[in-house]
């Protein structure tokens, strides 16, 4: 049903090729103004994470009320405390001036006396830095009101940089502007460099000037469409889809590279009948392998990490529009187009090494070697996420050893203040926690000596609420990213109380939900894919052996990973099932040119293998970014679609296929 409907807009482009390139440039302006209103840009851990999550639902509750959560960390850092003092009581009034700024603490409210002689926490300050905790107004870290504030407060502080004081940021909404600042300025960066690396590659695989800018044209567009679908729904980009217009060059522009083949295989006379001819001859294997991979995508749009299921839903969705720009407007472009300047002619690689027996067995042993060493591992680590040498990973490292808050911190809130104190007892007693930190000892302490007037309404603020509710910061004595150690304290801290929240139990979460929607993902398109391939071939036998270098790859994958002491993070390891969908494109073409015996193996062998090249190219180019996962991202496809090339050309051919 599907390749019927693209057949019946591909003939309708043959007769009316004028009015499709009209309603293309129409849908072109639509589009642009759809952009133009804006593309929301989502960062932030939450929005990785379903909206229906206890834990998501306590943080942002936490964060409403008190504001800690999603502070803005400022540090002030000298040899001087007068310095480091003197410099922070002048910062918060400039701050608390700021429009979107809800507060500023940096200090205790209690005099250096008192805290000496009580043996106080002086929470705001360690030996050679004193921290700023900086409440936005908009405590859920939106990413659009965030960036202007966090750059005007990295304004504001490089005024108090001197030889003598150096002042740094951290916090959860640090992180988000560092991500939104790649997505926003790498990421377009490494599409451009993808698709300059693809023009030039096509140029020496087409050798025409003529089909490479009408090629082109065709993948801009296509991705134009794709952008402006992704504007209306979901209606943004997270760290993971912001990737996925590299993914649509790579992959889109594998259509013109098997049109240009099947056609100089058909015919060297470029006019409407040819080109009629060659476009219906490799719909087919284009139509197969778009629904494979896409069917792949749609199976993670139903994941229940939220990163996931919408790369699953733009990227899916970019296929299928990106197969029918190629069936509508490439076809009217190539007919509106002066003929002269259009001359089909491919380059072809010689595969004979290939087709060896001995080649083959080499190639198997590979895959056994490699599938030996398939083992799952994952780095649950967050910070590790982050661009190496980070200084604001620095600084939460720090943090979590001085302070009263960093990213590691735990929260839980309890009603009354007796409760509160009890439980804050019995949770220091686990050997695996630094300390908690509360007020109400404090506010025990100050009505004894009669000191309460002391206790200033902003530092309250950040322990107890209007009803009598107190926070409960509790810091660990452990690397709480050590996935064992995180998972221990977070089910002795669940004992105590339910709705415990922070980024440690997020991170948990953001764990689990992504390693769950893996195996479902990888299963289900699995069966999905090989109903597909029984419908294509109407041969279980076929369907096995198109889908065999797939399976082998993914495996080899977690083996190569695991020779080059490489982990799965929650980003990256959304390869593995998409790697299903991308190998699989080469074990359908390479059967339908098997099977049929009319076709020339040799240019099969060469449109797989520059397609293959063509999206090392597009997702390779990932691997240059800052962001680890997204990094980690495009060297697991890269690799992957490196070892289903080999797999596919090498393994198939050894069986013996026919339509029976």
């Amino acid at each position: 049903m599907f390749q019927k409907l693209i057949n019946h807009i591909f003939l309708f482009s043959l007769d009316h090729a004028k009015k499709v390139l009209y309603f293309y440039t129409f849908l072109l302006f639509i589009c642009i103004c759809v952009l133009i209103s804006g593309l929301n840009i989502k960062t932030s851990n939450l929005d990785l994470l379903p909206d229906s999550s206890l834990a998501v639902k306590n943080f942002e509750r936490l964060a409403s009320k008190y504001g800690t959560p999603n502070a803005i960390i400022v540090i002030v850092e000298s040899k001087s405390r007068a310095l480091r003092l003197k410099i922070s009581a002048k910062l918060k009034k400039d701050l608390e001036f700021f429009e979107k700024i809800e507060g500023v603490i940096y200090k205790s409210f209690l005099p250096d006396k008192i805290l000496e002689d009580y043996e106080l926490d002086k929470y705001f300050e360690a030996k050679n830095y004193n921290v700023l905790m900086v409440q936005p107004k908009d405590s859920r870290s939106s990413i659009k009101e965030l960036v202007p504030l966090i750059n005007k407060i990295e304004n504001k502080i490089s005024q108090y940089q001197s030889s003598k004081a150096q002042l740094y940021l951290a916090g959860l909404p640090i992180f988000a502007r560092d991500d939104h600042d790649i997505m926003l300025n790498e990421l377009p960066l490494m599409c451009l460099i993808s698709l300059l690396l693809i023009s030039f590659f096509m140029l020496k695989v087409l050798k025409n000037y003529g089909f490479l800018l009408l090629g082109l044209c065709t993948l801009i567009v296509s991705s134009v469409l794709s952008l402006s679908f992704t504007a209306l729904i979901p209606g943004h980009l997270n760290l993971l889809s912001s990737a996925f217009l590299a993914i649509s060059f790579g992959l889109n522009v594998d259509y013109l590279i098997h049109f240009v083949y099947s056609f100089e295989e058909d015919t060297d006379v470029l006019d409407r009948q040819n080109l009629k001819k060659s476009f219906l001859n490799v719909l087919p294997s284009m139509s197969s392998s778009c629904l494979s991979t896409a069917i792949v995508f749609f199976i993670i749009a139903f994941a229940e990490f939220k990163g996931f299921a919408e790369l699953g839903l733009t990227a899916g969705c970019s296929l299928i529009i990106g197969l029918i720009v190629y069936f509508s407007f490439f076809p009217a472009l190539i007919l509106s187009f002066p003929k002269k300047i259009l001359n089909p002619c491919a380059k072809n690689i010689s595969f004979s090494f290939l087709s060896n027996k001995y080649f083959s067995g080499f190639i198997i042993l590979i895959a056994i070697f490699l599938c030996f060493f398939s083992k799952f591992r994952f780095d649950g680590n967050y910070l590790n996420l982050q661009p190496k040498n980070s200084k604001t990973v620095y600084w939460e490292k720090e943090l979590s050893k001085e302070v009263i808050y960093a990213s590691n911190t735990y929260l839980i809130e309890v009603k009354g203040a007796e409760k509160a104190f009890e439980l804050s007892e019995k949770i220091r007693e686990l050997k695996e926690v630094a300390k908690v930190q509360n007020i109400v000892e404090l506010e025990s302490l100050l009505e004894e000596e009669k000191l309460s007037h002391l206790l200033t309404k902003d530092f309250r603020k950040k322990f107890k609420d209007q009803n009598d509710n107190y926070l409960l910061y509790i810091i660990p004595s452990i690397d709480i990213w050590s996935d064992e150690s995180a998972k221990l304290l977070n089910k002795k801290l669940r004992k105590f109380q339910k709705q415990v929240t922070g980024l440690p139990i997020l991170a948990e979460l953001v764990s689990t939900l992504s390693v769950k929607s893996l195996y479902q993902s990888f299963y289900f398109s699995i069966l999905a894919l090989l109903l597909l391939l029984y419908f294509r071939f109407k041969s279980l036998k076929v369907s096995l052996i198109a889908i065999l270098p797939s399976i082998l790859t993914s495996f080899s994958l977690l083996g190569v990973l695991y020779l080059l002491d490489l982990k799965l993070n929650s980003i990256s390891m959304v390869a593995f099932p998409l790697i299903l969908g991308l190998a699989l494109d080469d074990g359908i073409y390479l059967c339908n040119s098997i099977l049929d015996k009319k076709k020339n193996l040799k240019r099969t062998y060469s449109a797989i293998i520059f397609t293959s090249l063509t999206t090392i190219l597009s997702f390779g180019c990932l691997i240059f970014t800052h962001q680890r996962g997204v990094s980690s991202f495009g060297l697991n496809i890269a690799i992957g679609v490196f070892l289903a090339m080999f797999y596919s050309l090498s393994i198939i051919p050894l069986f013996k296929l026919s339509k029976k």
